[in-house]
């Protein structure tokens, strides 16, 4: 489909008519009369020349003018060729999943998978169902580690979140400075809606900033935490869950308690249902820009009237 960016130009079209149509400039200037300049000029043995010259139009030039101004409109309203329009889904949200990769991950719950498999398996269904939201994901133990930045590509995402093991960040659980550091990195992603997805089988044994504190600074900034206890559940004294029920109230989030095979695997049913998918679609439409043929047209265009006009004074003895 052809589209103009700036229609308004076609506007001057009429513009050499009313430059044709106004009064030409016009200013006497004295000068001597001499009825013998003939004798005068000849008399030196000089022969006199045309001081000035012009042509008169031909038809064929005005038709050429007409064409390179009409051609010259053409280009400053810059045509371009629009293709078939493209759906783009535009992500509205930012979920930064945290992620407890501390000793305690390695027991191995019912199921006969440890607990960090178990997650695996859950955030890869949970992934599945966010399609419009963008995905980071932290880990942490004894210090928070960036695993993944914000994506929209969940495939990727999915692909780190694979790549995680134990190990490598400590055995103790410092929660309080993993939020702190989702925090960070949420601060200047231009999304409406920033989450936090907090998933622990522990307490916070180890961070410089209390979760408490961190889940303050998340609700002045508008970040909601939602906290998930995972674990064994006929062993109470691991999980923090009083500090995670808090956590999640001062941010206006929610608290879900996973250490149930069952329960983990209706996370994302339960965060979908507290966090809705938010889809908007942009369209997009890509152009091809056409201003250079008619520039290219000018060009010959111009280039012919400036032939024709010295074979002309050619012709004529001109030059």
């Amino acid at each position: 489909m052809l589209e103009f960016a700036y229609p308004w130009a076609f506007a001057l079209l009429p513009l050499p008519l009313l430059v044709r149509w106004l009064k030409p400039y016009q200013r006497y200037v004295p000068h001597v009369r001499a009825p013998i300049y003939d004798q005068l000029a000849q008399a030196p043995g000089h022969r006199p020349s045309t001081a000035a010259w012009v042509h008169r139009r031909t038809p064929l030039q005005a038709v050429l003018l007409g064409l390179t101004w009409c051609l010259m409109l053409l280009v400053l309203a810059k045509p371009m060729w629009l293709d078939a329009p493209l759906a783009i889904e535009q992500s509205r949200r930012d979920v930064l999943v945290l992620i407890d990769i501390s000793g305690s991950m390695s027991e191995t719950d019912e199921g006969g998978l440890t607990r960090l498999d178990r997650l695996k398996d859950a955030l890869y269904d949970f992934s599945a169902r966010r399609g419009s939201d963008r995905l980071g994901l932290i880990v942490f133990a004894d210090k928070p580690y960036l695993q993944a930045p914000m994506t929209s590509d969940a495939e990727a995402w999915r692909t780190l979140l694979a790549a995680t093991q134990l190990g490598p960040a400590g055995r103790n659980t410092a929660i309080g400075d993993a939020m702190g550091l989702g925090l960070k990195h949420l601060e200047d992603t231009a999304a409406e809606d920033k989450v936090l997805l907090l998933l622990t089988d522990g307490s916070d044994n180890r961070s410089l900033v209390p979760p408490r504190e961190a889940a303050l600074v998340a609700a002045q900034r508008g970040v909601r935490v939602f906290t998930v206890a995972i674990g064994d559940d006929s062993d109470t004294s691991e999980v923090d869950v009083d500090t995670l029920r808090v956590v999640a109230n001062l941010t206006q989030g929610e608290f879900y308690d996973a250490r149930q095979a069952t329960a983990m695997a209706s996370l994302s049913d339960d965060f979908a249902a507290a966090v809705p998918v938010e889809e908007r679609v942009e369209w997009y439409y890509p152009s091809r820009d056409l201003y250079a043929y008619p520039l290219l047209f000018i060009y010959l265009v111009t280039m012919a009237t400036a032939l024709f006009s010295l074979f002309r004074q050619r012709r004529e003895g001109r030059l």
